[in-house]
């Protein structure tokens, strides 16, 4: 029984390390979309410090086992559409916290009272769609349309007193993304310092409400396949 529940931990384990890397790399994915100038290329490659993504991991670990989740019955999939999730969750706040108390301020007084910070409404995907750099760019698009990252990078310059860096220089690009790299972290941070006060159901970055949702997209699809059968005339 001993050599079991170790392979169990070991399973469970691996699956934080494992997703926290899909995390980071999802991450890494959306934040390249935010433009730093008016060239195509002025974008940053931003990534998770090694201590965020283990804290990032032991927060997964730590719920799956709780709430006895079977990781082994995770297919790629599901996980992926976790992992895309919790980045776009983690991504949402990384914007909002810098945009919405300047766009707020903006508005007409009464306008003010009904400008509430927007929730994470989710990265939609059918099971099995292999094309997640669609799914990603749909979610994206609401940002770039909007402007909202022409505002995140005015406002996280002016907060941190970046004005005088410019990413079309190397001391600019280093010194923008250092500062990123902190912001991230702290962002992450605050996700799971939130989870471990409210305790939600869901777990930390809502991961038993993406994994139940796409478990359900994939029953409905195994479904309508085996349905299919029954269409056939004799």
């Amino acid at each position: 029984m001993g050599n079991i529940c170790c392979v169990l931990c070991f399973n469970k384990s691996f699956h934080g390390l494992e997703m926290a890397d899909k995390i980071s790399h999802d991450l890494k994915s959306m934040i390249r979309k935010i433009s730093w100038g008016e060239n195509i290329f002025d974008t940053l490659s931003i990534k998770l410090s090694e201590d965020i993504k283990i804290l990032i991991a032991k927060s997964i670990v730590e719920h799956v086992k709780k709430k006895n989740i079977k990781v082994l019955n995770l297919n790629g999939y599901v996980t992926d559409y976790i992992s895309l999730n919790i980045a776009g969750l983690i991504f949402h706040k990384f914007i909002w916290d810098v945009i919405y108390t300047p766009m707020k301020e903006e508005l007409p007084v009464e306008q003010r009272v009904t400008f509430n910070y927007p929730s994470y409404s989710g990265i939609n995907m059918e099971y099995k769609d292999i094309y997640t750099n669609k799914a990603l760019d749909n979610y994206i698009k609401n940002f770039t349309d909007n402007n909202y990252f022409k505002t995140f990078t005015s406002e996280f310059k002016k907060i941190r007193g970046l004005e005088e860096y410019n990413v079309q220089y190397q001391l600019g690009k280093e010194v923008i993304t250092k500062h990123l790299e902190k912001y991230i972290d702290s962002v992450v941070n605050e996700i799971i310092n939130q989870y471990n006060t409210n305790n939600t159901v869901d777990g930390p970055f809502n991961y038993s409400r993406y994994m139940n949702d796409m478990i359900t997209k994939k029953k409905l699809y195994e479904s309508q396949v085996e349905n299919s059968f029954y269409k056939i005339s004799p």
